[in-house]
């Protein structure tokens, strides 16, 4: 999970938490259901996903006050690396990604080693998903294959989790030639055809030191595009910290941009990175203090429970589309015309003009996102967003009949007003608003 990758060769195409903390626990969240990976869509994703990258269990210590710290922030996958984790883990009722990595299956004391880790781990009842590896080139597809079939046969019922590349990745890392689209194109049919995972998760990072970066949306779109082909879940990995004086540390507008957009687009899981991390220069927890929040841990725990609640909503759904309006960025669709749901009035559609990685202080996006939901292929749910993360905006939607707005904290869908075929959505900066047709589940 490296921030420091330099694109190379490519063309682009258009307070302290107190201490009964200590005794918190968290209703179990539940785990996947019976899977390999199988084109059948028998994985079942359980819980929509919260989870961090360098964080306890991986780079720190995960121990009772590590876990309550993680419930209370709303986290409810965690890193684990020995039974005695687990079992701190299901403690907390937390979900655990278990490391096993890409180890040699032709090693016998690497295969030992494999063996050990499934058998402290398939009958836990805080597993659900082992780690394998993070951004592998397409050298490795056919090893990470093989480890895989060697998990299924020892253990069944739990999925891999291997993280891919962005689309600003360069044409070696990707193991692909062409333009940016045609290369991560590739790189995600090579990714799917080898060794088809039943859950997707990537990383992208948007927020410049110097300004945004402008394939965002485009690795969004395409992430979607294959997991809904394949019919599977994926997790958005974004930044939640500053990384080397290259990318910068994104405020609550900015966290709440990478949240709703993850949702719109149809993500059933986000993860933050990092967590808490002494090589870098911020995190969610002093590094001085391991047990005194910054600011950055309160805002993201509100939105790692609108995430889970939002995901929740529509995971039943398929996600239909995603169309903006306003700036149409890389890889973007307009809202198309003739829509069931419509933004009135709707703000007017413009290219957005930010093609170069390298320039500085490019222009943030603006304008609406809307994430439509339904089953099988007609639209009962969209989520708005704001897509200004410096400033709220107050819109109306109209849609075909009776409206209902989903109010996170309580899960609670709410009737419209007045006009019930129109709703005045009040969107904080970078947020949403999940609206439905009254009465449709």
């Amino acid at each position: 999970m490296m921030m420091h990758r330099i694109r190379a060769g490519r063309h682009v195409a258009g307070g302290t938490l107190p201490a009964l903390l200590l005794a918190a626990t968290a209703c179990a969240v539940g785990g996947p259901a019976p899977a390999s990976g199988d084109p059948s869509g028998a994985f079942q994703i359980g819980t929509p996903i919260v989870t961090y990258w360098a964080g306890p269990g991986s780079h720190n210590v995960l121990d009772d006050t590590a876990c309550a710290q993680l419930v209370a922030g709303g986290w409810n996958l965690v890193w684990t690396e020995s039974a005695e984790m687990l079992d701190t883990a299901h403690r907390h009722g937390l979900r655990a990604l278990h490391a096993i990595g890409p180890r040699d299956l032709d090693d016998p004391k690497w295969r030992a080693w494999v063996d050990q880790r499934v058998a402290e781990a398939r009958d836990h009842p805080a597993m659900y998903a082992y780690y394998l590896q993070d951004e592998p080139t397409p050298e490795a597809f056919s090893h990470l294959a093989r480890l895989k079939a060697y998990l299924t046969r020892r253990d069944p019922h739990h999925p891999i989790w291997v993280n891919l590349y962005p689309t600003y990745a360069s044409n070696d890392q990707l193991g692909t030639t062409g333009d940016t689209v045609a290369a991560y194109r590739e790189h995600l049919r090579q990714f799917m055809t080898t060794v088809d995972p039943p859950l997707l998760s990537y990383d992208h990072y948007h927020f410049k030191a110097n300004g945004d970066g402008n394939q965002y949306f485009l690795n969004l779109a395409m992430i979607r595009e294959t997991a809904v082909a394949h019919r599977r879940p994926f997790v958005n990995v974004v930044q939640a910290v500053n990384w080397r004086g290259r990318w910068r540390e994104p405020t609550e507008g900015e966290r709440r941009f990478l949240t709703y957009t993850t949702l719109a687009y149809g993500g059933q899981g986000i993860c933050h990175y990092v967590y808490n991390f002494k090589n870098v220069s911020s995190g969610f927890f002093d590094q001085k203090d391991a047990d005194r929040p910054l600011p950055s841990y309160w805002q993201t725990s509100r939105l790692n429970r609108d995430f889970v609640a939002i995901a929740t909503a529509v995971q039943s759904l398929t996600c239909l589309g995603a169309y903006h309006l306003g700036d149409i960025p890389m890889g973007a669709q307009a809202l198309p015309a003739g829509s069931r749901f419509a933004i009135d009035p709707a703000p007017p559609n413009r290219t957005y003009e930010n093609a170069d990685w390298s320039l500085r202080n490019e222009k943030p996006i603006e304008g609406l996102l809307m994430g439509h939901f339904g089953h099988p292929d007609i639209p009962t749910h969209v989520l708005v967003v704001n897509l200004d993360y410096r400033r709220a905006v107050t819109t109306s939607l109209v849609g075909p009949g009776p409206l209902e707005v989903f109010h996170p904290p309580t899960r609670v869908w709410q009737g419209a007003p007045g006009d019930h075929a129109r709703v005045k959505l009040e969107l904080p900066p970078g947020g949403g608003r999940l609206v439905r047709m009254a009465g449709i589940r």
